[in-house]
């Protein structure tokens, strides 16, 4: 578990961070969407077990980031950038690749998520691609492909969450992803829904 070595985990707050907007509207990722529909019934079900913990009305579409592309703003992330990541992706030729559910449960410090094995390398070829164009925005130190299923609403005590996570389990899930999504969320709204600008097949 990430968040184990720590009390409690850290409450989300539903508010709007314009300190960190700043007054930008919207902020950019790379991600696959999650269509598949076994994949789909897996993620309601985990988001059903966690719903005690979390905030209600989490309206993103299940997801996989692969890339955080920034505050979608000339000054920061520019659409000549964007246009450049996308004739990138296209001239690689990638092909389609599997990944899968291990059906388990785990969590960061605000945020329970499934995790995602990448089982062909696909996520990082293309995280290697994108990156030759530019930087990632706020990298970690190491990239975990997941799928964020809330925000947790309270101070809860980290061996209770833990407790319960650990007892959800399903058999695993492969999918072929096939296309690859850029989209825009709202930076105002942490919990608002994604708005898909382009999808390019693989």
């Amino acid at each position: 578990m990430l968040l184990l070595g720590e009390n409690r985990i850290i409450p989300h707050q539903l508010r709007d961070f314009s300190e960190w907007h700043q007054g930008v509207a919207h902020y950019g990722i790379w991600c696959l969407l999650c269509d598949d529909p076994a994949w789909q019934h897996a993620i309601l079900l985990a988001q059903a077990h966690c719903a005690r913990f979390l905030h209600p009305g989490y309206r993103r579409q299940p997801h996989v980031t692969f890339f955080a592309c920034g505050l979608l703003d000339e000054r920061l992330f520019k659409k000549e950038t964007l246009a450049r990541q996308t004739d990138a992706l296209a001239k690689a030729r990638l092909a389609p690749f599997r990944l899968e559910l291990p059906g388990t449960l785990d969590s960061f410090a605000t945020a329970p998520h499934l995790p995602v094995i990448d089982r062909d390398g696909g996520l990082a070829k293309i995280r290697a691609v994108l990156t030759s164009v530019a930087p990632e925005d706020s990298p970690g130190e190491f990239y975990h492909p997941h799928i964020t299923l809330g925000f947790y609403r309270a101070a809860f005590a980290v061996h209770r969450v833990a407790s319960h996570l650990r007892d959800f389990r399903l058999p695993p899930v492969s999918w072929a992803a096939d296309s690859l999504a850029f989209c825009r969320f709202a930076a105002a709204d942490t919990q608002g829904p994604l708005e898909t600008l382009s999808r390019l097949p693989l």
